[in-house]
């Protein structure tokens, strides 16, 4: 009897284990994938082949009949189409940070002047890699729009003509260099000119830096207010 026991168990050691589906070792260890992210499910049959999901659709419809051919590229191209979710995924976070509606215009400028840049790119073939190539420098100038936003200095001022007037002013590292200025409902983005003194112009305003005072045109008066940080004047 313990002779057939131990054949036994012999028998049981050395039946042959059922063969895993190429398609769930994509890294072609020989370890079924599940294991390595610890994510096995013994309801599913490895046996069978990996089921394939449905390609990633883009932040755009491709049902359009007017889709440039940059847009047809990421259409037809899964690795295109997810590059394309990334961008509009931190684009979109970027925007929920800011409290800024004149800097958050500003950023949708630059974000449509890039779509036209990318649309440009049948004039660079092959097509795929400059896409490709175009999100990723994409990408990386949001991050760094990102670290701008936060290292963005603001100061609360007050001004001499207008006293019950508070202006937000936030200035960015961005390139080019802005600033904007808030004031009750409205809003206004300036570039800068010179950095000595410090020159800031935009459509209607204008902003020089003398010291710790502001002078500010196109706000409220239809001479220049001269500005004051908060802080400043508690000193």
């Amino acid at each position: 009897m313990r002779q057939r026991g131990w054949l036994f168990g012999i028998w049981i050691m050395t039946l042959p284990a059922l063969a895993m589906h190429p398609s769930w070792d994509v890294n072609g260890d020989g370890v079924n994938d599940c294991e390595n992210n610890g994510s096995c499910d013994h309801t599913i049959d490895y046996t069978k082949p990996r089921p394939v999901s449905d390609p990633p659709s883009p932040s755009f419809s491709c049902a359009g009949e007017r889709l440039s051919s940059a847009e047809q590229a990421i259409c037809e191209t899964p690795d295109l189409a997810r590059l394309d979710l990334a961008l509009h995924d931190s684009f979109q976070t970027l925007l929920r940070r800011l409290d800024d509606d004149a800097f958050t215009s500003h950023l949708r400028a630059v974000q449509r002047g890039w779509i036209k840049g990318r649309d440009e790119c049948w004039k660079s073939p092959p097509i795929n890699e400059c896409v490709a190539s175009e999100y990723a420098e994409r990408l990386d100038a949001l991050q760094q729009t990102a670290v701008q936003i936060e290292q963005a200095r603001h100061v609360t001022a007050v001004c001499e003509q207008v006293p019950d007037l508070a202006l937000t002013l936030r200035f960015y590292s961005s390139q080019p260099a802005v600033a904007t200025v808030l004031w009750r409902e409205n809003a206004s983005l300036m570039y800068r000119e010179s950095t000595s003194p410090p020159l800031y112009r935009g459509a209607d305003t204008e902003l020089r830096a003398q010291g710790d005072e502001f002078i500010i045109s196109g706000v409220e008066a239809d001479t220049p207010l001269h500005c004051w940080p908060i802080e400043a004047l508690e000193k």
